[in-house]
């Protein structure tokens, strides 16, 4: 006969298992942005401009004098006269050509490039020269160099007068012949001042009104 299966007996559930320690992990600190370096331009210091070297330059300066005692030099109240044409020339051509003012003061050359020149002076028909008609300059940089040209009224009026030989300035280059001539006198940049120039030019006058009552008084006797 059939065994009797005995009934199974109920269990108990099994105890559940202990919890397990978990590692709770540590805030980790937010690294702080780093700032990018921004290529900053090094700022170049231009070149000083190199200026540009200005050439020097020179002056000559003539004064036509009366010369009144006829030493060749300009003394006292022996003041400017007009009408006397000063020429330059550099060897080669002429520079310029002026006619003297009394009253406007000395001939002045400017902006001369430093070499050698030669000044000439050609004086009206009713003056007769007491100094050379030319004088040689050696012109340097930054130099000014005053010529001294003398003349004195000649009687009668009509008498002829010395020209100075003033090259063509489209002929030969060659120099005229030099003369012995008053030497060149440097002088500062201050230049003539105003009562000389008008004593100069007052003196002159009076030469010629003194030369022309002499020449008066002269025909007067000579036809009585």
């Amino acid at each position: 006969p059939p065994t009797a299966t005995p009934a199974p007996l109920p269990t108990a559930p099994p105890p559940p298992p202990p919890p397990v320690a978990t590692n709770t992990p540590l805030p980790t600190p937010t690294p702080e942005p780093t700032a990018t370096p921004v290529n900053t331009a090094t700022p170049t210091t231009p070149p000083e401009p190199t200026a540009t070297p200005t050439p020097e330059t020179a002056t000559i300066c003539v004064v036509p004098f009366d010369d009144g005692n006829r030493n060749g030099m300009q003394d006292g109240i022996e003041g400017l006269i007009s009408g006397v044409t000063i020429t330059l020339f550099d060897g080669h051509e002429i520079v310029g050509t002026q006619t003297s003012n009394a009253l406007a003061g000395d001939i002045c050359f400017d902006n001369l490039k430093p070499g050698p020149f030669q000044v000439f002076q050609t004086v009206p028909p009713i003056r007769q020269m007491t100094t050379a008609d030319n004088v040689p300059v050696d012109l340097q940089a930054g130099q000014m160099v005053m010529v001294l040209f003398g003349s004195i009224a000649t009687m009668p009026v009509g008498e002829p007068t010395a020209v100075a030989d003033v090259p063509d300035s489209q002929g030969a280059t060659e120099e005229p012949p030099i003369e012995p001539a008053a030497t060149p006198v440097p002088v500062d940049n201050g230049g003539n001042g105003g009562i000389a120039t008008t004593l100069y030019a007052v003196s002159g006058i009076v030469v010629l009104l003194v030369a022309a009552v002499l020449v008066g008084i002269f025909f007067v006797f000579r036809n009585t």
